[in-house]
Parts: structure tokens; sequence; C-alpha cells
């Protein structure tokens, strides 16, 4: 875990899980602005990049954190959760 290639594998998947979050909330709110009307863009008021980097940055975090559980389930010092992953 207290390795370079550790936390730059850790980096690239929370980088991805990131982007795929972004993507994700990006489209389920603009479909909500479209199905919900004036009411709903009202309501967003502006805040969709808010929700969009809050969504981000969770999801990172979340990714983070499962790399560090991987740790000690795939193989040992990496964040991988399957053995044999080369």
């Amino acid at each position: 875990m207290f390795t370079a290639v550790f936390w730059k594998s850790a980096a690239e998947r929370a980088v991805k899980t990131a982007a795929q979050s972004a993507l994700g909330t990006i489209t389920a709110v603009q479909a909500a602005i479209l199905m919900g009307g004036p009411a709903v863009a009202a309501a967003l008021d502006g805040k969709q990049l808010a929700i969009g980097g809050l969504s981000m940055v969770l999801a990172a975090g979340g990714s983070v954190c499962t790399s560090l559980i991987g740790t000690s389930l795939g193989d040992k010092g990496t964040p991988s959760f399957i053995a044999g992953g080369e």
C-alpha cells in the first residue's frame, strides 16, 4: 500500500471513476431538466456543476477506499481485488 505503483494504480482508478460519475450525473441532471421543465430548472438554478463536482469527488473517494480494501484481498500491495491480475 505504501508503494508508488499502488498509488498510481489507485489514482488511475479514481480518475476513471470520477469521469464516469460526472458523465452519469450530467446526463441525469439534463434529463431531469428536460422532463421536469421550468420547475426543475428553477429548482436547480445553475447548481448543475456543483452537483457534478460533488458526484465526482464522492465517487473518487469511494474508489480510493475500495483500492485500500483491495490491498488485503487480491495481489498483496495492489488495489486489485483479483489475485494474478497482471
